[in-house]
């Protein structure tokens, strides 16, 4: 099943006056998590990508509105590794010593998978510093019981791409009545794994992949059997997340992301 989803965010000239434009944001996210929440049985939960993309965005826009470091708290869920360069490690240990960050990056997520009943799903997209850098990032999310932040996440990689775009032209260099400038429009991707599975004689294992005997490496499984992810961290500093969902009786893998000394490699 392949969705695409649109999201536009537009900025209004009035607000309203007794809440902000970060308490307002919080307030649609809350009111979509609870009406999926409640579209979803205890006994067969569903896949909801939609919500999984939203929740991403509303984490990017917690990351402007506040600061990084507190977003990245206020979305971790329990035990949330990030792969930065010393390691994948607990958010927290990660964070010690971490300068503050006046100006959080800009990103928002081009494709979202999910296992069958939605427990588990990896986003993946782009990001822009403050200065103009692009990079790349993947995120493994888990839901929530929590209506106003449904999808925690887990994982996170994300570094700047070695081969950067041309510089693109400031918005006040644009001009002329036959211009038109959208800001904040991302089309976003958003797939579910098969809950039609073969049978378990028939079930495919996860894919086997090889790992230098050097490399600290994870493998994780959704617990339904239809999402898959490793990550692994070489001795040379390499970085790799990898991604897969089962389709049509088989594995496909869906995210191949390696950062070198120069940053984003792959895909």
């Amino acid at each position: 099943m392949l969705r695409v989803i649109v999201f536009a965010t537009f900025a209004t000239a009035l607000l309203a006056a007794c809440a902000s434009p970060q308490q307002q944001q919080r307030s649609r996210l809350a009111s979509m998590a609870e009406r999926a929440l409640d579209r979803m049985e205890v006994e067969a939960p569903r896949a909801d990508p939609g919500l999984v993309a939203a929740t991403d965005i509303a984490f990017a826009r917690s990351a402007r509105d506040t600061d990084l470091l507190s977003a990245f708290r206020e979305y971790a869920a329990n035990g949330a590794i990030r792969h930065a360069g010393r390691g994948a490690i607990d958010l927290e240990v990660s964070l010690i010593g971490h300068p503050p960050v006046p100006e959080a990056e800009r990103w928002a997520p081009n494709a979202v998978w999910s296992s069958c009943n939605g427990r588990y799903a990896v986003s993946f997209g782009k990001f822009v510093t403050p200065g103009g850098t692009v990079g790349t990032y993947a995120t493994l999310w888990q839901r929530q019981r929590d209506r106003t932040i449904p999808y925690k996440w887990l994982y996170r990689l994300a570094a700047k791409d070695a081969a950067q775009p041309a510089p693109r032209p400031k918005l006040d260099e644009l001009s002329g009545e036959d211009v038109i400038v959208v800001e904040e429009l991302t089309a976003i991707n958003a797939r579910t794994a098969d809950c039609a599975r073969p049978s378990a004689a028939d079930m495919p294992p996860p894919p086997s992949r090889d790992v230098a005997m050097s490399s600290a490496h994870h493998t994780g499984l959704s617990d339904d059997g239809t999402l898959y992810w490793e990550w692994e961290h070489r001795e040379d500093g390499t970085r790799v997340f990898i991604a897969d969902y089962l389709r049509d009786g088989v594995w496909e893998e869906v995210v191949n992301m390696t950062v070198g000394d120069a940053g984003v490699v792959g895909p």
